[in-house]
């Protein structure tokens, strides 16, 4: 009994170190209990290992540990994607071999369907390219989002593919290509997170908390037929301790089904807590990417540094979203802007995007301002500029209300 309570305080605990070693670093995190674990799991004990190896070593483990920590978590390997399969797979195949005798035909038909699920979409997830922003497609992923002014500028060349960025895209180091509306790199499935996989990247996810929370649920129902079994009658008004030692005892009568549903109800909130945090994304009309970009505008207009003025683009017209046929204004750009890149055209850099929602605001960053295309020669301390109080004040044109928000995830999956 006492090496499973073990067990259990081990499976919850690393469940806990992982979830806030994931998850910690998240913007709306940061501040949390969550944020100071991630923090304390990343940068105070790696910081602590690093004294005591230059004492004992003179710091010739460390340098052995940067080089396999550089290449498992900034080369794009397929071990941890391995080490997450083998997991499910192992404990599938425990749970099922051990359990399977003992459920009704429908709960076999429910099994079967949520244990095979998370595949195919693994597998969608993984093997999708189609994001991947090349020479012949790119022209298409300039069109799909207009630039908002604030996070993303027209005219920024990417270094390493030699072409004009789209809004809303990003250079992944790890696959070493630029993907449409890029929202992360996932080691876990070894390919980026983006604009035609982020449907079946979520799907997967609920998949996998689909699976879990049912293998708990299977779990709980077996073995609470071991113990009525054992105990009859059930014993009535016993403590909370007393009763975890029943459930504890219930394991060590099936620990196949015991051990595999601690494991499931201990990792589910894990898939879910994902899966909720882009939900939350998909509300507010964001990326994984652009949330840490805004939560950077946050702190620079809490500490003072960031001017806005009031757009002087034509209020947007009242049509249905993402069916808008008529070209939105665009904030001209002066020519000194455009200098260097001389090879594309104007309409290259800066293409006209149908699209909802215009910007109602210009900000300048008084950080940035001298490497961006933020106006720099504008007078801030004179009308119309203004220092911003709150990020509030700022408008994030590509949050058109969650339905729509999710009408334009779903769109590029091709489910219709």
């Amino acid at each position: 009994m006492g090496v499973l309570k073990n067990v259990f305080i081990g499976i919850l605990a690393l469940s806990a170190i992982v979830f806030c070693a994931l998850f910690g670093g998240l913007p709306r995190l940061r501040k949390t209990p969550i944020g100071y674990a991630n923090r304390f799991i990343w940068i105070t004990i790696p910081g602590l290992l690093l004294r005591i190896d230059r004492i004992l070593t003179g710091g010739q483990m460390a340098v052995r540990l940067k080089r396999a920590g550089r290449y498992l978590m900034w080369e794009n390997h397929p071990f941890v994607l391995i080490f997450y399969l083998t997991v499910v797979v192992c404990a599938q195949v425990i749970f099922v071999s051990a359990a399977w005798s003992r459920l009704s035909g429908t709960q076999q038909f429910i099994t079967s369907v949520l244990i095979f699920a998370p595949y195919p979409l693994t597998y969608l997830t993984v093997t999708s390219v189609s994001s991947v922003i090349t020479p012949a497609n790119h022209s298409m992923a300039m069109r799909q989002y207009p630039f908002d002014y604030i996070l993303y500028f027209p005219g920024q060349i990417c270094s390493t593919c030699r072409l004009p960025k789209p809004a809303r895209s990003k250079h992944c180091r790890l696959c070493n290509v630029c993907t449409a509306k890029s929202d992360h790199h996932c080691i876990w499935v070894m390919n980026c997170v983006a604009r035609d996989n982020y449907v079946w990247f979520l799907s997967m996810i609920a998949s996998l908390g689909l699976m879990l929370c049912y293998g708990a649920y299977l779990a709980y129902s077996l073995l609470s037929k071991l113990l009525s079994e054992k105990h009859k009658p059930w014993p009535q008004g016993i403590s909370i301790r007393n009763r975890l030692d029943l459930w504890f005892e219930a394991v060590a009568l099936d620990p196949s089904v015991g051990c595999t549903g601690l494991l499931a109800t201990l990792t589910a909130p894990l898939a879910w807590g994902l899966f909720g945090y882009h939900m939350y994304l998909i509300w507010a009309g964001m990326t994984t990417s652009e949330s840490f970009k805004w939560d950077e505008w946050r702190d620079d207009v809490a500490d003072g540094h960031v001017y806005k003025r009031s757009n002087s683009a034509p209020k947007a017209s009242r049509m249905p979203k993402l069916r808008m046929t008529q070209h939105e204004h665009i904030p001209e750009i002066d020519a000194d802007s455009w200098k260097g890149l001389d090879t594309f055209s104007r309409d290259e850099l800066n293409p006209h995007v149908s699209w909802p929602a215009t910007g109602k605001t210009i900000l300048i960053n008084t950080i940035h301002r001298a490497s961006s295309d933020q106006e720099p020669d504008a007078d801030l301390s004179k009308p119309p500029w203004s220092r911003m109080n709150t990020l509030a004040e700022a408008t994030n044109i590509y949050d058109l209300g969650f339905v729509d928000n999710l009408i334009d995830v779903l769109r590029w999956a091709k489910l219709w």
